[in-house]
């Protein structure tokens, strides 16, 4: 059984799995074609599982994830603050807090109410306000507009008619040229 669940990005795994392809759905001819059935359920095991991380971890299916936590806000609002907060920290203030400010303390308690222990180990830091199929000229513009941004983002954009979406990275693309989403942070 996989204990390890891969969340956020899938290039690797699609690469591995893009090797495992026969010859005729691409140009080069894979390295193993023994490989092609156990990449094949990786994927699709990823791709189930990246909002999942939170429980499955809870639950003992898996050792450890890796995640943006502000995926799981819904378990509790305070994982906002180790995510984003609009107009909040920076990447390098949120790590001094975490680390010399008191921050490590608050959030081990926070997440131990659900059985996890927290690392604080990557930060995208601040994003830029998305990136849009349609212009965006007044926040009329917003009403009705699928947008996959999670947390305090989302909420807002939900008070000016935006439908937050929540996807896990390696799907914006594909819900994007779908039109599945119109936009994404």
């Amino acid at each position: 059984m996989l204990r390890v669940r891969i969340d956020e990005d899938l290039h690797e795994a699609r690469r591995l799995a893009a090797l495992a392809r026969p010859r005729h759905a691409r140009h080069r001819q894979p390295r193993d074609e023994r490989l092609a059935p156990g990449l094949a359920q990786l994927v699709e095991d990823v791709r189930l599982l990246q909002l999942e991380t939170f429980d499955a971890v809870r639950s003992g299916l898996a050792d450890m994830f890796h995640s943006h936590i502000g995926y799981f806000v819904g378990k509790s609002p305070a994982f906002h603050f180790y995510s984003g907060v609009p107009f909040g920290f920076t990447a390098d203030e949120l790590f001094a807090w975490v680390r010399f400010g008191g921050g490590q303390a608050l959030w081990d308690a926070l997440s131990g109410e659900f059985d996890i222990k927290p690392f604080l180990c990557a930060s995208t830091g601040t994003q830029m306000g998305g990136w849009f199929n349609k212009e965006i000229e007044s926040a009329e513009d917003f009403k009705g507009l699928k947008m996959r941004i999670p947390g305090l983002g989302g909420d807002v954009l939900a008070k000016l008619g935006a439908s937050p979406v929540s996807l896990p990275g390696g799907q914006i693309y594909e819900n994007l040229v779908s039109g599945a989403i119109d936009a994404t942070e």
